[in-house]
Parts: C-alpha cells; sequence; structure tokens
C-alpha cells in the first residue's frame, strides 16, 4: 500500500483549513465578488448605450476569449516570473479597468478594455489557483479545490443582487466601487507568500527564460478538458442572460438564479471534494457531468419561481462539482513544477466555452427566445460526458501515482 494510499484512507490528519489558504482564499472572494458585480450589469450597461440584446451577450464573449487565450501564457508567465507578483499586478490593472468602464461609452472600446481585462483576469486565476494548490495537503486535494472554489462561488450568491442594486444608483457608482475592491484586493494579494521552489527552473546558465510555447499550453490538459468545455457552454449563457432571461418571464427578484446557483454549488463543494478524495475522482466527475443537462432543460421551460428554483438547484449540482473533481484528475497527471501553465491550459478550454455560450446564448435568443436557446444547449451539454471518455487517454495516469 502507497503512502498516499494510506494518507487518502485518513484525510483528516492533515490540516487544511491554514492561514496561507485561506489568505488565498480571501483574495479569490474579493476578486469574484467584484467580477460577479460586473457581468450581471454589463449588458445593461450595453443596452442603455444602444446594444442589441444579442450585442449585450459579446461583453463576456470577448471577455473570456481573451482570457482563454492568454491564460497559457500568462500561467507559464506566473510560473517563470512569479505567482505572488501576477497577482498583485493584476488585482492593481482590475482597479484601473474599473475606472475606465466607467468613463468610456462607446461600445467597440469598452470591448477593447473587455479584452485586456480578460488578459489579467487569466492571469490571476492561474497564479491563485497554483498558490492554492501548493498549500493543500495532497491526500485532500480535491476538498481542498472545492473550498477554495466556495469562496469564489459564496461571493457569486451575493455579488449580483448588490450589483444590480448598485447600478440602480448609477453606472459610475458602481464601478468606483468596484475599483474600491480591486484596490483592497491589491493590499490582501501582498500578504500572500509563495512557497520556496514552487516556480519553474531557471534556464541553463542562471538565467530566466521566455516561457515557451510548448511549455505554455499543454495540449494534452486542452483536450481532456472537452467535457469541460461542453459544460462551460452553458454556464457562459446562464452567466449573461440568467438576469435578463428572469425579467423576460416575469420571475423576481432578477437575481434569484445566481444567489440559488451559489448557495448549491457551495453544499455541492463540501460533500463531493470529499467524496473524491476517498473515492474516485473520475466517477464522480463523471456523475456530476451528468446532471447539466437536465438541469439547463429545467431552466430553458421555467415560467414560475419555482421551476426556476429546481433547474438551478440541478443545474448547480452538476456544474459545482464538475471543476473541482476535474482539476484534481488533471493535477494527478501534470507537472506540479507547471501548475499555473496547468491551470491556464484548463482555463484554455474552460473559458473558450463561457465566451461561446454566451455568444450562442445572445444569438439564438434573437432567433428562438432565451428559453429555446437554453434547451438547445442541453443538448449540446449532453456530449460532454462522451468527451470527457473519448479524451481522458490523453493523460494517462504516472505510474507511481494514485488516481
Amino acid at each position: 500500500m502507497t503512502s498516499r494510499t494510506q494518507a487518502r484512507r485518513s484525510p483528516a490528519r492533515e490540516p487544511l483549513l491554514t492561514w496561507p489558504f485561506l489568505r488565498i482564499c480571501l483574495c479569490a472572494f474579493i476578486a469574484f465578488i467584484a467580477a460577479f458585480q460586473l457581468f450581471p450589469t454589463i449588458p445593461f450597461r450595453l443596452i442603455d448605450l444602444g446594444a442589441s440584446r444579442a450585442q449585450a451577450g459579446l461583453f463576456l464573449t470577448v471577455y473570456t476569449w481573451a482570457s482563454a487565450l492568454s491564460a497559457p501564457f500568462t500561467g507559464a508567465l506566473a510560473d517563470r516570473f512569479g505567482r505572488r507578483r501576477m497577482l498583485v499586478v493584476a488585482a492593481a490593472a482590475f482597479a484601473l479597468f474599473s475606472v475606465l468602464y466607467g468613463v468610456v461609452t462607446p461600445i467597440p472600446l469598452l470591448l477593447v478594455v473587455a479584452c485586456l481585462h480578460g488578459f489579467f483576469w487569466s492571469g490571476m486565476l492561474s497564479a491563485t489557483g497554483a498558490l492554492i494548490t501548493d498549500v493543500i495537503p495532497l491526500a485532500r486535494r480535491t476538498e481542498g479545490i472545492g473550498y477554495y472554489g466556495m469562496a469564489a462561488t459564496a461571493a457569486v450568491a451575493v455579488a449580483p443582487a448588490i450589483g444590480l442594486a448598485l447600478y440602480h444608483h448609477g453606472w459610475g457608482a458602481l464601478m468606483l466601487e468596484l475599483a474600491a475592491l480591486a484596490l483592497v484586493l491589491v493590499v490582501m494579494a501582498t500578504f500572500v507568500r509563495e512557497r520556496s521552489g514552487a516556480a519553474a527552473p531557471a534556464a541553463a546558465g542562471g538565467e530566466t527564460s521566455r516561457p515557451r510555447l510548448r511549455e505554455a499550453i499543454d495540449w494534452r490538459v486542452v483536450g481532456s478538458a472537452s467535457g469541460l468545455f461542453l459544460v462551460a457552454l452553458p454556464y457562459g449563457g446562464i452567466t449573461s442572460y440568467a438576469a435578463l432571461f428572469a425579467d423576460e418571464r416575469g420571475i423576481h427578484p432578477r437575481s434569484l438564479f445566481y444567489t440559488v446557483f451559489a448557495v448549491t454549488v457551495l453544499v455541492t463543494r463540501v460533500v463531493v471534494p470529499r467524496l473524491a478524495d476517498l473515492r474516485s475522482p473520475q466517477r464522480l466527475l463523471v456523475q456530476s457531468l451528468l446532471l447539466v443537462p437536465p438541469g439547463l432543460a429545467l431552466f430553458g421551460l421555467a415560467h414560475t419561481r419555482a421551476a426556476l428554483v429546481v433547474a438551478s438547484l440541478v443545474f448547480a449540482t452538476g456544474f459545482g462539482g464538475a471543476y473541482p473533481t476535474f482539476m484534481t484528475w488533471v493535477l494527478a497527471r501534470t507537472d506540479p513544477r507547471h501548475r499555473a501553465a496547468t491551470f491556464g491550459s484548463v482555463l484554455l478550454a474552460f473559458d473558450t466555452g463561457i465566451g461561446a455560450g454566451s455568444m450562442v446564448v445572445g444569438q439564438l435568443g434573437e432567433s428562438i427566445g432565451l428559453g429555446g436557446a437554453f434547451l438547445a444547449l442541453a443538448g449540446v451539454s449532453a456530449l460532454a460526458v462522451p468527451a470527457f471518455v473519448a479524451t481522458r487517454r490523453l493523460l494517462p495516469l504516472p505510474a507511481d501515482a494514485v488516481s
């Protein structure tokens, strides 16, 4: 019996909720509480500026595609030059972008700001993902990633309602609040400590080399994340259009989906990761992916508050379990020296899906309605399990590891 197997059978012996762990979780909470005030309100802002409903989803598409395409490179940069440094720089950039969102009114220029914002967002996610993994005990990896995700989810539970409430007092007021949150994040990021030796080694001769394409993008990771891509598609559409969808069907409050979704994911990420660490992350990943299509179908058919709540519960249970179990599965199969790059490669697949989903729902919503668009994505997400099964061989488990 390997030492890792023994540790897996008694994970409670190793402390998880340490101060280094909690500091990074707090940074994630602040970052996401700012982001998810912006995401649900920006479509209303764009419509006020003259955009159509389809065009209102372009912001999240541009933002997440910029994040996706840059994630492997910002992840490699974080591995090479410092993950904590990347976190501090990204947080400072967020404050600047919040001010720009408040003063820029031409829609094309707003999309340029979104593109730049997405670049730094990917750097923050890659860096914090690697930093949190360094302080999680190996035997409690899925549980730790799940708790880390809970920090972001807790923010999602309250942020949309706060953002929509502030939006009633003016777009400028909301952006000033987001800039203030970003400055708080800068201060918090300075207290994060990076584990010595966590970054990739320097090049021969003692010089630090530039990140190369082959080390920035792990195409095996990207390919194996195809199942995650197919559940990120509907998540992107819901993130952009859940409030508009509720408003269209007369369901109030408009932030109801976000609240139910977040609370459900919080519960899911307490239960599922603990089971995954004791059993099989792969099995629980497949079970989580299977819940996404029925949740979407129920969401597309919802016309009452109760129906929307049930749909949110089912979708969130599946989505909430999928990410931490997938990340545990991937991290067991990749080089720990390049963890930020690994997270970046996952983000390449995940954020591409989010951006595409926002655009697809916007386009389909114009022709068949938002409900029809979510039903269509329910059919697409049903391919997530077959996609994962077909691509999982791209990342075989090392001989000395335990799945």
